[in-house]
């Protein structure tokens, strides 16, 4: 049964919490809830009025990261849909790499990954040295190997009414 975000969200009822205040056990989990709905770390951040350091920090822990796969799987159990719930979530650690990074390596990659992405994939070619042809020579060769399949099934009839007729 998939709920809406805001009847999900309202569930917990929080108030917004100081920069400097501790998180109690609530806040943690409505962090894990917000992460594992897709929410970008600013987003939980202002919504939450806690600092973004320290909700990155904890989405990193290995137990907020267990609860949010939980929370995920129980709120969306379809894997592809999980996958573009986290796709913000994603797309802004690359942001974050990118800009903080001294590695040219790094920043070289994540560049061509965001560009790849932004621009659609090339198209893969496929070589075959053994099937060639377009959808038509495709369809004419399938027509073929129906009317083989039909005279074949004719052929053990007959052959059946043969053997019939030579046992009588």
């Amino acid at each position: 049964m998939k709920l809406a975000k805001k009847t999900m969200l309202d569930v917990f009822e929080l108030d917004p919490v100081k920069p400097e205040q501790k998180l109690d056990p609530r806040d943690i989990k409505m962090i894990c809830l917000l992460t594992a709905l897709g929410e970008p770390v600013e987003q939980i951040s202002r919504k939450l009025g806690v600092d973004k350091e320290e909700v990155s920090k904890l989405i990193r822990k290995d137990d907020a990261i267990e609860l949010i796969i939980k929370l995920q799987t129980s709120v969306c159990p379809d894997p592809m849909a999980r996958v573009k719930r986290m796709a913000n979530m994603a797309l802004d650690t690359q942001l974050r790499l990118l800009m903080k990074s001294t590695s040219d390596a790094v920043v070289s990659k994540i560049t061509f990954d965001i560009l790849d992405r932004a621009s659609g994939k090339a198209t893969q070619v496929i070589e075959s040295r053994n099937l060639t042809g377009n959808v038509t020579d495709m369809e004419q060769v399938d027509k073929a190997l129906t009317a083989q399949q039909e005279r074949l099934e004719r052929l053990e009839a007959l052959q059946k009414k043969l053997l019939k007729s030579r046992a009588l």
